[in-house]
């Protein structure tokens, strides 16, 4: 039985809810391990790239998800609901809040305000703050900034439908989409990973070569390609859907994807990686002045490559299979659903 409209809005709203405050939860790990030894710029920095990653995401596919939703019929209601929803007004705020350039602002905005506080308290409390903003503020606004452009997504979506107001499609290609994903995640790792450079395990007084310094950061690289290939599996399928809908998709015109089993592919990435660092390490000691931070970075060369490799991958799977839906949904007719 298809949802009504509002059934559908609580329960999507619900599992948003949930998917959210787990995710949150799960960065916010990796940035408690650091507060011992980041400085409150730095613990705010890694809040603001996890609230901007999320805003950005949020309303890029805002749009789409609603486009696919509607058009596909997962929820119904009567034509008087409808009218209403096509008529409600949604206040500029809102409507602002939409856009990804904006709701990033408002996310960086926002953390900046959560900063000057936390400049107040006394150094006891910071960390105290730190938590009480990542984990009840965060996940929070995160989850009200969704709740709030929910309703100016359907509505954009009900006017174009009906063609009262055409919605602007700037058409892209999915290499855009993993453009956006590779600075996203590239954001997000370093301002949870360099804070690192001050913990004792990290120092690179005792050499680069050092064999405490080479496993401790395998150790660190191989968590973060396993994060990494983690994020690149996150599924664009519906959102595909409703883009090609709007024909805001450009046609990809290549069948081919990897399709082996992705066990053996972290098998090898892992090993790669594990192999790379090594390298690194040692290529890199024999530069008297190297920093944590250049060695960082010249071994996340490797996990941002396969980062890059795998993601691609998926979002072709994924387009090919919003075409295989949209394709099998054009199959049915009127006929077969009264039966």
């Amino acid at each position: 039985m298809i949802p009504t409209y509002f059934r559908f809005i609580n329960r999507h709203n619900v599992f948003f809810a949930i998917g959210c405050f787990i995710s949150v939860a799960i960065l916010m790990t990796s940035l408690v391990r650091n507060t011992l030894y980041a400085t409150p710029q730095e613990m705010f920095t890694g809040l603001t790239a996890i609230a901007v990653s999320f805003a950005w995401t949020m309303a890029r596919e805002g749009r789409a998800y609603w486009m696919y939703t509607i058009c596909t019929m997962r929820m119904y209601e009567n034509k008087q609901t409808i009218e209403q929803l096509a008529k409600k007004t949604i206040g500029d705020i809102t409507i602002w809040l939409a856009k990804p350039l904006c709701s990033a602002g408002i996310s960086i905005a926002t953390s900046i305000v959560l900063y000057g506080i936390s400049m107040l308290l006394p150094d006891y409390l910071i960390t105290g703050w730190l938590l009480f903003c990542g984990v009840i503020i965060l996940p929070y606004g995160i989850f009200v900034l969704h709740k709030k452009t929910l309703h100016a997504y359907i509505q954009k979506v009900i006017l174009h439908i009906s063609k009262r107001t055409l919605l602007k499609i700037k058409r892209r290609r999915i290499t855009h989409y993993l453009v956006e994903d590779i600075v996203i995640v590239l954001m997000v790792n370093l301002a949870l990973v360099l804070p690192l450079s001050s913990k004792p395990d990290f120092s690179v007084t005792a050499g680069i070569d050092s064999p405490a310094f080479i496993i401790a950061m395998i150790i660190l690289m191989e968590i973060v390609t396993g994060f990494m290939l983690l994020v690149a599996q996150r599924s664009r399928r519906y959102i595909f859907c409703g883009e090609i809908i709007s024909e805001a998709l450009v046609n990809l015109t290549s069948k081919k994807y990897l399709k082996t089993a992705i066990k053996s592919r972290i098998i090898f990435w892992m090993s790669i990686t594990l192999a790379w660092t090594c390298s690194a390490c040692l290529i890199l000691s024999s530069f008297s002045n190297a920093q944590f931070w250049a060695v960082y970075l010249c071994c996340l060369l490797i996990p941002l490559m396969i980062f890059s490799i795998e993601k691609y991958n998926v979002l072709k799977r994924d387009y090919h299979q919003a075409k295989k839906i949209l394709h099998d949904l054009s199959q049915f007719k009127p006929a077969d659903v009264d039966n």
